[in-house]
């Protein structure tokens, strides 16, 4: 299957979290994946840890969610100096051009940072291609 080439911001779906479209800055330079989140709370239990969180779309909407824990993971935070910060990781599903596949995402504040969402280049690895001089190459789904 040919690879889909991306601008540097796109709209993406990630319809295990409820989340039917959401902007997010495509970075090349970014190892991981993260999501604007709020209201986190762990779930102890026997089977595997779970949390429960809120995704802030844009201003005004948010979505309510749940995910089981995949790891807990140091994360190097640019924006914050490059100071390392514990992040939760879960895994959902992707889609975006066309095409849906498992990724991992670190449940972050993304409070001054202009998307919401970021999508590093272990999400797109072997699936995409990157043209950073060009935005919204897929248009909206």
């Amino acid at each position: 299957m040919e690879r889909p080439t991306l601008g540097w911001r796109e709209w993406v779906a990630l319809p295990d979290l409820g989340i039917p479209l959401i902007e997010a800055k495509i970075d090349t330079g970014a190892r991981s994946s993260s999501i604007d989140v709020r209201e986190v709370l762990v779930i102890e239990n026997d089977g595997p840890d779970r949390v429960q969180f809120q995704i802030r779309l844009d201003r005004r909407r948010t979505v309510s969610a749940e995910a089981p824990i995949v790891d807990i993971r140091t994360v190097r935070n640019p924006g914050r100096g490059g100071r390392e910060e514990e992040r939760i990781v879960i895994k959902t599903h992707l889609e975006i051009a066309g095409q849906r596949w498992p990724i991992e995402v670190n449940l972050a504040r993304r409070t001054r940072m202009t998307y919401r969402m970021l999508l590093g280049r272990e999400a797109l690895a072997d699936r995409a291609v990157v043209d950073p001089g060009a935005s919204y190459l897929l248009g909206m789904p």
